[in-house]
């Protein structure tokens, strides 16, 4: 199995001591949801995806492709050949299917779909209405 890509990241101490002197711009540009060829897509090809955000100055890229994560490996080593900081995210669509949300540390099942939610506060919701 590969070793997780942030496993060489270095440390706080070593971090701030690379950033002695140097600033990070005000903002960055950033595209948090894209859908990929392994699931619905105006892309034609990873390539592209990585090309076009290279060409828009991207630094923050989110993958959000529909109920698979088949291209997390490759959007992943896209990502490091174009340094761009990678998101991975999966978009879940149901009519009639009831999604419940709770808090941190805990895991929610429905229709044999499991949800790792975030520590935001959300209480839940029903998709039926």
């Amino acid at each position: 199995m590969k070793n997780n890509f942030l496993s060489d990241f270095p440390g706080y101490a070593e971090l701030k001591k690379q950033m002695n002197g140097k600033q990070l711009p005000v903002f960055r540009e950033a595209n948090c949801h894209i859908h990929t060829p392994y699931s619905f897509s105006a892309f034609d090809g990873m390539q592209t995806i990585f090309s076009m955000a290279e060409e828009e100055k991207i630094s923050v890229l989110g993958i959000n492709d529909f109920f698979v994560t088949d291209g997390y490996e490759s959007f992943h080593d896209g990502c490091l050949r174009y340094n761009i900081f990678p998101l991975f995210n999966i978009e879940f669509i149901g009519s009639g299917l009831m999604i419940r949300i709770i808090p941190a540390g805990f895991i929610s099942v429905a229709r044999d779909l499991i949800f790792l939610i975030p520590r935001d506060g959300y209480k839940g919701w029903n998709l039926k209405g």
